[in-house]
This record gives structure tokens, sequence and C-alpha cells, in this order.
């Protein structure tokens, strides 16, 4: 079939697929909320021109697919623009196809309707120029529903790709079979909407399967941490009984062994005297060396924090005071992101001595220490009490906190018969603010 500018079939079939075209690419372009720069406006004039150029004459050439070539163009021009979105894009267009061409029958519905009550016999063309222009009419129209435009908006994301192919393949179906006598051409078209439809509804199901697996793994984990946590809490309650039972023992041991220094230094010097001395001095060492290896105290996680610990509770320990450690997570985390290892050393350093000083200055009542490292809601903090009475109050502390981003909260007790005050490091990024 030969074809030139000037036949009529031409034009009309171009009006139609143009007005087509350009209502499905609107309907797309609003529903993904596109902001089109100057190069891709022009990129999408051409593109809406070549479209519908193409199936024009793949139409006036009798090509039984022509409109399932038709709507492909329009998916691949559609998705062209946001390639990387093309989950959502895909099905997206293809529901802004069929609700176009929705449109476009109602746009000829009424179109006829009218023509034939006012009385106006019409050539074709002109009815297909007033169906075109109420069908861009009613698009504009429509897409100003904002319950509608929020509702093919919906597509616009992966999570919502199985539902939007399962709904393109009958759009795809109504659009493509536009004949009442059945052919190879129809058999085909409703074949390709079906496999559509069920690769929609396969890739949903295999997506709620891996949903639920993923949902019965969580509560699992879940459990195994409750399982864990609960281990753990045992295991620090363990712990600190003993440290409470060993921080007794030495107590009492140093106080034997300072009385017995003190009278071994008040006789004169003899060599049993001095034998005597080296004795205690060794036995100082070799309980000094056994606290460190025996490691009772809970762990933080870090050997060196450990240590620290240890350490200070060797120091708490000679001066009979009861010193409580409880360090439910692993601070590794906060030493390599938040606060230097020799900063949290010397923090914790400074804290506790504090309290050893001011437990010092209230000799009347059994000096008591304790410290707690917990990481409650994703915030580590660092809280040390103690029954002591402060009298000066160290400046190194604000800086230390300061530095590391922390906030301090200082709380004092009046009725309470364990504890006179606590200090509560924070490290919750707040002095940045």
């Amino acid at each position: 079939m030969k074809m030139s500018i000037h036949n009529i079939d031409f034009f009309r079939y171009f009006i139609l697929l143009i007005t087509s075209s350009f209502c499905t690419f609107y309907i797309y372009k609003k529903s993904k909320n596109l902001n089109l720069k100057w190069h891709l406006k022009i990129y999408s004039s051409l593109g809406i021109v070549l479209v519908s150029a193409l199936g024009t004459v793949l139409r006036l050439n009798q090509i039984e697919y022509y409109r399932l070539i038709f709507i492909i163009l329009i998916i691949l021009f559609c998705t062209s623009l946001d390639i990387k979105n093309y989950f959502s894009s895909i099905p997206l267009s293809l529901i802004s196809s069929g609700i176009s061409y929705g449109l476009e029958i109602i746009s000829v519905i009424i179109t006829g309707t009218i023509l034939f009550f006012i009385g106006i016999n019409s050539s074709n063309i002109i009815n297909d120029i007033f169906s075109s222009i109420l069908q861009i009419i009613l698009t504009l129209l429509f897409m100003k529903i904002r319950r509608f435009r929020n509702g093919i908006a919906f597509f616009n994301t992966k999570n919502n790709f199985e539902i939007g192919l399962f709904i393109s393949g009958p759009i795809l179906i109504i659009e493509c079979l536009y004949k009442e006598s059945m052919s190879v051409a129809t058999i085909t078209i409703f074949a390709i909407g079906i496999i559509i439809s069920s690769l929609g509804l396969f890739f949903w199901i295999k997506r709620k399967i891996t949903l639920h697996y993923r949902k019965r793994l969580k509560l699992r984990a879940e459990e195994y941490s409750k399982i864990e946590l609960a281990e753990k809490s045992k295991e620090i309650e363990k712990l600190s009984n003993e440290n409470t039972s060993l921080s007794s023992i030495i107590h009492l041991d140093n106080h034997i062994m300072q009385s017995l220094e003190s009278e071994l230094k008040a006789l004169n010097s003899t060599e049993l005297t001095d034998k005597l001395l080296t004795s205690i001095n060794q036995r100082d060492e070799y309980v000094n060396d056994l606290l460190i290896k025996s490691k009772n105290l809970a762990s933080t996680g870090n050997a060196d924090i450990d240590a620290v610990l240890l350490d200070l509770y060797i120091k708490s320990a000679s001066r009979g005071i009861d010193y409580n450690l409880s360090a439910d997570c692993n601070i590794n985390y906060l030493l390599n992101n938040i606060i230097s290892l020799s900063g949290f050393e010397a923090l914790l350093r400074n804290l506790i001595t504090n309290s050893i000083v001011d437990i010092e200055n209230n000799p009347e009542i059994p000096g008591r220490i304790s410290i707690k490292i917990s990481q409650p809601n994703d915030i580590y903090e660092l809280t040390v009490m103690d029954n002591g009475i402060s009298i000066e109050n160290n400046n190194s502390i604000p800086d230390i906190v300061k530095k590391s981003n922390a906030s301090i909260l200082i709380n004092k007790f009046d009725n309470n018969d364990s504890f006179t005050k606590s200090i509560t490091i924070r490290f919750d990024g707040l002095s940045k603010k």
C-alpha cells in the first residue's frame, strides 16, 4: 500500500496515536513526579512524535501486531526517561497507557453522542480531532484529582513492581484485542498478557515468602539473643558475687597484714623482722599478680580497658572498698569511633580515683564503688556511683567529656543507704549541638 503526506488516513491515525502517546506520557510523568530538564523535554517531544509516526505507519500497512508494537515503544520511551528505576517504570508505563486508552474510549463515546444529538454530520477526521481534544482535557482533569494521582503513584516503587506487572497483563490484552474475530495475533497477545500477569503473581508470591522467611529468621535471632543475654546476666551476677566476696577477703587480709607490718616496724630491726617484712612484700606482689591473671571482673571486650579496671579494682580493694563492676556491652566500637582508648582510660581513672578520694573523706562507713558500662537505646553510658563525700572537683573530667562530644549527668542521693552520688557519661554527641 502506497502512502503519501496527503493521505487523509495518515493524519487521522497520527492524530489518534500522538494524542494517546501524549496522554500516556503525561500520566506517567505526573505519577513519577519527574522534573525534566530542557534537553529531556526536547527528547520527550521528539520521542512522542516518532513513536506516533511509527505506530501510524504500522497501522496503515495493516500490521496485526501494530498496537502491541506501539505499546512496547511507549514502554521503552517512558523507561528511558528514568532508566535507573526501570522496575517501576515498566508496569507504570503500561498502566498509564491503559488509563489513556480508557479515556480515549470515553472521549470517542462523548464526542459521538454530542454530535449525534446536535445533528452535525462531520467527517471522520473532524470526529477524531474533537475526541482527541476531549481526551487531552479529560487526562489533564483526571491527573488533577489527588486520589487518582496518588493511586497510580502507588506503583512507582520497586516493592509494588509485582502488583503492577500483574495488573499490566489484562491492560495489555484489553488494549490490543480491538478485533472481534479470533486470529493468531489475538491468541498471541492474549498469551503475552497472561504470561505478564503470571510473572507478576510469581514474583509477588516469591517476595512474600522471602519476607516471611526473613521475619522468621529475625524472630529466631531475637529469641537467641534473649537467651544469650539471660545467660550473660547470670554470669555477670555470679562474677559480681565473686567480686564482693573477694573484696571482703582482701579487705580483711590487708587489714591483718597492715597491722602485722606496723608491729614489725615498731620492733628493733633484726634479721627476723627484715625477713618477715620481705615476705609481706612478696605476698602483696603475688596477690596483685593473681588478681590480674584471674580476671574476676566482668569483661568490656577490650583487654586494655579490662587491665585498667583490674588495676583500679586492686587499688580500691587495698583500701577496703567494695568495688562492683557490670559491663553488658562490647565497647570496641565506642573506642574506635567515639572516644580514643587513652581518653576512655583517663576518664575511668579520674572518675574512680575521685570516688576513692571521696570515700576516704567519709571513713565512718564502709566504702562502696559501683561501675556500670551499658548501651541503652544504642547509646554508650558509663556510670560511676560511690558513697563518699566530695570536697574538690576534678576539672579534667569535663574536658574529656567535651572532646568526646558526650554529656554528663550528676545525681546526689540524700536518703540512700548505699550511695551518695552518681556520675553518668552519655556518649550521645549532644555537645556538638
